[in-house]
C-alpha cells in the first residue's frame, strides 16, 4: 500500500515536470520570497525593545556599565555615540539593581573609606584619606541636582596656626559636568556655593570657586564681596522679576485668546516698567477724640480786678515840685479801674505714629500689544481690545496702553508641521501594518499558493470530455462505448471540483471494465441486481 505522503510527492514531481520554465523560476522567486519575508518578519517582532539604562558622556564610566552588564549576563547595546548603554525594557530595573550592588557606575568614594583598617596609618596620612571621604560626599550630593552628571571638589583645608594673624581661610574648587542641554541657574550656583561652604569648617561661600565642564567661571571664589558684585546680583534679580511678570501675564492673554480664536490665531507681548525703588518713612499725626474738639483733661482761670484813686500830676517842672511836701493836701485825684481775665483748658488728643517701607517691584506701566489675524471683522477685535484690557489690569491714569492690529497670518509654518504631523501618524500606522500585518499577509500568501500547488498535483492539467453512444443489443442489455469521431471531440475547461469528478468516473469506469474481464459472471449478477433494484 502506497503512503499518502509518497502520493503526494509523486504529485508533486508530476506537477514540477509539467511546468516549463518561467513557471519554475517564477515558483522558485516566491518560495525564496515568502520563506524570507516570513523569517524576518518573525525576527523583527520577537526582537525585544530596548531601554536607557545609563547615560554618561564619560566613555569610562560607559566601559564599566558594560563590562559588568557582561559579567551579569545581560544583553545591551550602545547608542548616541557610545554615551547611552540600553538593556531590554523587560530587564531595566533589574540591570539597575544589580548595577547599584556592584557599585557602577561609581560617584565618588565617600567615608567608606574610613572603614578600612587604619593601623600604622601615619596622623598625615589619615588627614588626607578624611580630606578625600569627605570631597567624596560632597560630590555625591552635588550629582543628585537635576541636571548635574558629574562633579569633582577639591578642597585646601590649611593647617591650624598658633596665631589668628598667621592663620588662613580654607577654600574649595567645584567642577561640575552637565548633562546635554542643561544649564545651572545662579539659585543653583548659590546653592552649591553654600552647600560645600557648610560642608566644610570655617569655609565662606564667597571662598568657593565653581566651573563647568566647559571652562565657564559660575563662581569666581575670589572673597570679593564688594558692593559691585552685591549690585549685579540685585540687577539679575530685578531682571528675572520684570521677565517673570511679562510672561505671566502674556500666557494668560495668549491662552484666552487661544481658546476663543483658536491656535495660534493670536500674538501677544506685554512690556511691564517697574518701580524698583524702596522707601521708608515715619509719620506722627494729632487729632481729636471725638467731635473735633476732644476730652478737657485741666481747665484753668486767672481774674485781676483794680478799683481806687490816683494824684494827677502837676506843676513847675523841676525836682521841686516832685517833692511831696507833707501837710499839704494834693486836691487834684483821679478814679481809676482795672479788670483782667484768663482761662486756659487743656484737652486730651490722639497721637498716631505710622511708619512705612513701599516694597520694590510695582508696576509703573503696562504696555501690551495683540496682533490677530485679518480675518477677523472689526466688531470682534474691539472686544478683542476690551478683553485684553480687562485682563492685563490696565489703567489709563497711570500711562497704560493696549494696541490690537490685524496682519494677515503666515500659514506656512503650520502647514508644514500639519504634514509632518501626517507624515509621522502615516509612518507609526505603516510600521504597526508591517510588525503585525505582514504576518497575516504572508500566511494568506502561503495558503493561497499552497492550495494551488495541492489541487494541481491531485488534478490531471486537461480532462478531455468524450461524448459516448449507448447501443442496445438484444441477447442482453450491455452498454458499448465507442469515442465519437476526432473531429467531434474537443477539449472543455473545467472547474476543479468537476475535474475531480471526472477523474473519479474514469477509475470507476476502469473498475467495471476490470471486473467484467476477470470475472464476467459476478459482474453480470450485479448488473442484474442494479436493474432488479430499478
Amino acid at each position: 500500500m502506497k503512503s499518502p505522503l509518497g502520493d503526494f510527492g509523486g504529485k508533486l514531481q508530476n506537477v514540477w515536470g509539467g511546468m516549463n520554465q518561467g513557471q519554475k523560476m517564477l515558483f522558485i522567486l516566491l518560495t525564496t520570497v515568502l520563506v524570507a519575508g516570513i523569517a524576518t518578519v518573525f525576527m523583527y517582532s520577537g526582537k525585544p525593545d530596548y531601554a536607557p539604562v545609563f547615560s554618561s558622556s564619560d566613555p569610562a564610566e560607559s566601559g564599566k556599565v558594560v563590562d559588568s552588564l557582561k559579567e551579569l549576563g545581560i544583553p545591551y547595546r550602545l547608542s548616541e555615540g557610545g554615551t547611552r548603554v540600553e538593556v531590554p525594557q523587560d530587564r531595566v530595573y533589574e540591570a539597575r539593581m544589580q548595577l547599584a550592588q556592584k557599585g557602577v557606575p561609581s560617584k565618588g568614594t565617600g567615608f567608606e573609606l574610613m572603614d578600612k583598617n587604619t593601623f600604622g596609618l601615619t596622623s598625615f596620612l589619615q588627614k588626607v584619606n578624611y580630606q578625600r571621604a569627605l570631597q567624596g560626599e560632597i560630590e555625591r550630593t552635588i550629582m543628585q541636582l537635576e541636571g548635574v552628571e558629574g562633579a569633582r571638589v577639591h578642597l585646601v583645608i590649611p593647617e591650624e596656626k598658633l596665631f589668628s594673624e598667621e592663620a588662613k581661610e580654607p577654600t574649595a574648587s567645584v567642577v561640575v559636568r552637565l548633562r546635554p542641554g542643561a544649564t545651572l541657574r545662579d539659585v543653583q550656583v548659590q546653592a552649591i556655593a553654600n552647600l560645600v561652604a557648610n560642608s566644610v569648617e570655617g569655609l565662606s561661600p564667597e571662598r568657593v570657586a565653581i566651573l563647568d565642564d566647559r571652562g565657564n567661571i559660575l563662581a569666581s571664589g575670589t572673597g570679593d564681596a564688594s558692593s559691585i558684585v552685591s549690585i549685579a546680583n540685585l540687577t539679575a534679580t530685578q531682571l528675572q522679576i520684570k521677565k517673570d511678570i511679562e510672561e505671566n501675564l502674556t500666557r494668560q492673554i495668549q491662552s484666552m485668546l487661544e481658546g476663543v480664536l483658536g491656535y495660534r490665531q493670536a500674538v501677544v507681548r506685554v512690556s511691564a516698567d517697574l518701580d524698583f525703588e524702596r522707601r521708608e518713612g515715619e509719620k506722627e499725626i494729632y487729632e481729636p477724640v471725638t467731635g473735633g474738639e476732644g476730652i478737657v483733661r485741666s481747665t484753668q482761670e486767672v481774674e485781676e480786678k483794680y478799683q481806687g484813686g490816683a494824684s494827677v500830676p502837676g506843676g513847675k517842672p523841676g525836682v521841686a515840685s516832685n517833692i511831696p511836701v507833707y501837710g499839704e493836701e494834693n486836691t487834684a485825684k483821679q478814679e481809676n479801674n482795672y479788670n483782667r481775665r484768663e482761662s486756659t483748658t487743656n484737652y486730651e488728643m490722639n497721637r498716631i505714629l505710622e511708619r512705612f517701607a513701599s516694597s520694590p517691584g510695582k508696576i509703573k506701566r503696562l504696555s501690551v500689544a495683540v496682533l490677530v489675524d485679518s480675518n477677523l471683522p472689526q466688531e470682534a477685535v474691539e472686544k478683542v481690545r476690551n478683553v485684553v484690557q480687562a485682563a492685563a489690569g490696565i489703567d489709563v491714569s497711570r500711562g497704560d496702553i493696549v494696541m490690537v492690529e490685524t496682519l494677515p497670518f503666515d500659514r506656512s509654518a503650520q502647514e508644514e508641521e500639519a504634514k509632518m504631523l501626517a507624515s509621522q501618524k502615516f509612518m507609526n500606522l505603516l510600521e504597526l501594518l508591517i510588525k503585525y500585518g505582514v504576518i497575516a499577509f504572508l500566511v494568506l500568501l502561503f495558503y493561497s499558493l499552497g492550495k494551488k500547488i495541492l489541487v494541481a498535483a491531485v488534478t490531471p492539467e486537461q480532462v478531455t470530455a468524450e461524448v459516448y453512444e449507448e447501443e442496445e443489443e438484444e441477447e442482453g442489455y450491455e452498454e458499448s462505448i465507442e469515442p465519437v469521431a476526432p473531429s467531434l471531440a474537443r477539449p472543455v475547461e473545467l472547474s476543479p471540483e468537476e475535474k475531480m469528478k471526472l477523474e473519479l468516473q474514469r477509475k470507476m469506469e476502469e473498475e467495471i471494465k476490470r471486473l467484467v474481464e476477470t470475472n464476467p459472471e459476478d459482474a453480470t449478477k450485479l448488473v442484474r441486481s442494479w436493474l432488479s433494484e430499478d
